[in-house]
């Protein structure tokens, strides 16, 4: 896997991933795959990235979605992944934007919840795994509209936000539960090695569901800052992706991700295979928003493609 290279940032935005905060080596093992170290805000995660022979699947065993072209060129890979990703596919007839600042949304407000969908269901649950929000506006909202909502936020950060203005704090925090905890698409409980701050613990979803009793979440929101990709493959592989009925996810394209490997073509493919696979679990993108505030860097090469670094993409499952 090629490490991650530093690249100038726009002012007034970050990518939350800098050439600082995550770095990443990796050696190769006798030709079986690469031994990798990385590092985030002070965190250390080791992991392996053991590449396997079969060339249409991925390391852990995905099946890989047939390439764009016989070339094999990241022209025709990226074209077809960015049509993807920013053509929706399914109408939302009671479509809301949530978590809007006090002077109203902007244009592009990337928070956008089908709520006809949820008006079926008697109970709501929301998990909103963050790593840089900047305000609970979005988890207040749920909560107000009577969903219970947890808030998965490893470094307690969000504790310190106040709820929306001219809204009784016990009114929303009812609904709202904090966990210290960050999502992990491994199978067993890791623990992050701190310096300074005591260790945190970071879980698959299929723990934390079954730790706090829930069988479906109606609502998932993440922003995991380059781990989304391994994330939804695991959750693809092992089915547990039938237990979300929404998902807003932020995807970033700066780089390949944490644990994805190979040329450009090949990563841009894993990624591809991953949203395709999110189609076969009859999920359906109705949002898509660009973050224009974003610097166009799409795998550390800078205005390819005309594609911002970051999206958030909004699914909705057919249930």
């Amino acid at each position: 896997m090629n490490g991650l290279k530093g690249h100038s940032l726009k002012s007034g935005y970050s990518l939350g991933i800098s050439q600082e905060q995550i770095y990443t080596t990796s050696a190769h093992l006798g030709g079986r795959g690469t031994q990798k170290v990385s590092r985030i805000d002070g965190a250390i995660l080791k992991s392996d990235d053991t590449q396997i022979s079969d060339p249409d699947r991925s390391n852990t065993g995905l099946q890989l979605q047939p390439w764009a072209s016989d070339e094999h060129s990241l022209d025709a890979e990226a074209s077809r992944f960015l049509k993807y990703i920013t053509v929706p596919q399914k109408e939302c007839k009671a479509s809301k934007l949530v978590g809007c600042p006090m002077s109203g949304c902007p244009t592009n407000w990337p928070l956008n919840i089908c709520f006809n969908e949820i008006a079926k269901r008697q109970k709501c649950i929301v998990y909103s795994f963050r790593t840089s929000f900047p305000t609970l506006d979005f988890e207040n909202e749920m909560a107000d509209a009577g969903c219970e909502v947890h808030v998965f936020d490893p470094t307690q950060r969000s504790m310190r936000y106040e709820p929306l203005a001219q809204r009784p704090a016990d009114d929303v925090q009812r609904n709202l539960v904090f966990h210290r905890i960050t999502l992990d698409w491994r199978e067993t409980v890791s623990e992050f090695e701190i310096f300074g701050p005591p260790s945190l613990r970071a879980k698959n979803l299929r723990t934390v569901m079954a730790e706090l009793g829930h069988h479906k979440v109606e609502v998932l929101r993440a922003d995991l800052e380059s781990s989304e990709w391994k994330l939804i493959e695991n959750l693809l592989q092992d089915r547990w992706i039938n237990r979300i009925n929404q998902l807003i996810l932020n995807v970033h394209l700066h780089w390949s991700g944490f644990e994805v490997s190979g040329a450009k073509p090949d990563v841009v493919r894993f990624w591809y295979s991953v949203i395709f696979g999110l189609g076969s679990s009859d999920f359906h993108l109705f949002n898509s928003v660009a973050h224009l505030n974003a610097p166009q860097i799409f795998l550390g090469e800078t205005g390819k493609f005309n594609a911002s670094s970051s999206y958030t993409l909004a699914f909705m499952r057919n249930l």
